[in-house]
């Protein structure tokens, strides 16, 4: 998944990372209109801090590959990650457009949503999210945060432990389970 092709590329170290993307810049060479494996450098150029770089290539991916929902999901992440947030929000909208059944396409337009701070965009976002893929603990989470933020702890307690019976060893939703069990008006055991 793009995930983890992102995992992996943090993983590892910058010398190592560095003679990767120079073995994918040649492939790139030798398959120029691969949008694929333009979308793979992209990110190996991410990881390496190539920002420009990776736009550059996702852009290219996409006009090789105007009907695939990867290019746009994955250059909607980035743009959500360098917080252009309208641009994020248009690139996620394309992606679930092509591929409606992408439950992260959601949650990443929910998390951009949530971060312009329209709550209930965002809500209804991770909410899809959660209907498309119920095992996804990251979106669980973001409802228990949207939900946090409309001071709704006890709903947002519930999002957390959904996301923390998921994920068990997330020291993020355990420490904002705890924050919801804490804040005024939280639910009491």
């Amino acid at each position: 998944t793009p995930a983890d092709r992102a995992k992996l590329a943090t993983d590892f170290d910058p010398k190592m990372l560095a003679d990767d993307t120079a073995g994918d810049e040649s492939l790139v060479a030798k398959n120029p209109r691969d949008a694929r494996v333009r979308q793979d450098v992209a990110y190996l150029y991410e990881a390496a801090g190539r920002i420009p770089d990776a736009f550059a290539q996702l852009v290219t991916s996409i006009t090789l590959a105007p009907d695939s929902a990867s290019g746009p999901y994955q250059l909607g992440t980035l743009l959500l990650k360098q917080r252009r947030l309208d641009d994020a929000v248009v690139r996620l909208e394309r992606a679930i457009a092509l591929k409606p059944e992408w439950a992260e396409s959601y949650n990443n337009l929910g998390a951009a949503w949530f971060l312009r701070g329209d709550l209930a965009k965002a809500s209804a976002a991770f909410d899809e999210a959660i209907r498309r893929d119920p095992e996804n603990a990251e979106a669980y989470f973001n409802r228990g945060r949207v939900l946090a933020s409309q001071r709704r702890p006890g709903e947002a307690l519930v999002a957390f432990r959904s996301s923390l019976r998921l994920k068990p060893d997330d020291p993020i939703a355990l420490a904002s389970a705890a924050s919801a069990t804490t804040s005024p008006g939280g639910v009491a055991e």
